[in-house]
């Protein structure tokens, strides 16, 4: 019991350092029997949410005196700045549903919510919906198929542990070539 506590809360801090890893890492759990599925997709999902939050309440609060700061006021212009409120506001849920899938666009894009949206409320609701729907996608579909995922790994390099790391760096990877490609879709316009 108290083991299977640490490895929860170990999760849920987990997916602040690195998401899609943590997430890969409780689905294998869950397939090895270490914690339920349940218990990996709550764990995971709090840490998550609370993380997002987190990343707007830090953009709200440190943001726009962040902006002012002679070094970074010298390299962005004002007049592009304000665009991006009205920008978001308008585009907010398909954002956050989007960032939820292209590794590395969350953090630019909640510290900007936080910073210019006017819509706190429907932020987080946006926010508990994408978490509602990628988490327990990943968990599950890692703890179905994970072994099978890592078969060619396990030719490789053996069985056991090394071939899930070896996957795991593999789908990290890959997961970073499609965010650079989606990343460019998720561009507010500038001009």
């Amino acid at each position: 019991m108290g083991t299977t506590i640490l490895t929860l809360v170990g999760l849920a801090l987990g997916t602040v350092v690195q998401e899609d890893v943590t997430l890969l890492g409780a689905g294998l759990l869950a397939r090895f029997g270490d914690i339920t599925v349940l218990q990996a997709v709550l764990a995971c999902g709090l840490g998550i949410f609370v993380s997002d939050l987190g990343l707007w309440f830090v953009g709200r609060k440190l943001g726009r005196r962040a902006l002012r700061h002679r070094w970074l006021a010298a390299r962005v212009q004002a007049s592009e700045v304000e665009r991006i409120g009205p920008w978001l506001d308008r585009r907010l849920g398909m954002t956050v549903l989007l960032s939820r899938c292209v590794p590395g666009s969350r953090l630019p894009l909640y510290l900007a919510a936080g910073i210019w949206s006017k819509r706190p409320a429907a932020f987080a609701l946006w926010t508990l919906l994408s978490v509602a729907v990628w988490t327990p996608t990943f968990v599950i579909l890692t703890a179905r198929y994970g072994e099978r995922f890592a078969r060619p790994f396990q030719r490789i390099v053996g069985e056991g542990w090394p071939s899930y790391i070896a996957l795991l760096v593999v789908l990290v990877f890959g997961l970073r070539l499609l965010g650079r490609f989606a990343r460019s879709r998720l561009q507010p316009p500038t001009g």
